[in-house]
């Protein structure tokens, strides 16, 4: 079950506080990570190629609209042409965000 597809309940009003309705709801954030791992093995067990793939998907029930923030590895490396030594960080072929991301600090 993923957490990110619950459905959504109007639990806010127009201002941003919580409605009568949704007095007893919790404010929540479901955060989904999920990576898909390809290896290619040669016949001797040796490793001949291997990707990650992976996304975050996270869903806020947050009263109102709160800014978020979320921290990821500070040795983050974007983009295929990067290099970094092995085992110093973490390279970022491709990365997507939501139209609604703020990526002036990014």
């Amino acid at each position: 079950a993923s957490a990110v597809h619950k459905p959504v309940i109007g639990s806010v009003d127009s201002d941003g506080k919580k409605t009568s309705l949704s007095s007893n709801q919790k404010n929540e954030i479901f955060v989904d990570i999920l990576e898909r791992l390809s290896v290619l093995f040669s016949n001797n067990g040796y490793v001949l190629n291997s990707t990650i793939d992976g996304c975050i998907q996270m869903k806020s029930y947050l009263a109102g609209n709160p800014q978020l923030r979320l921290a990821l590895n500070e040795d983050l490396a974007i983009g295929r042409n990067t290099t970094t030594s092995y085992g110093s960080g973490v390279t970022v072929d491709d990365i997507n965000f939501n139209d609604c991301v703020n990526l002036s600090e990014w």
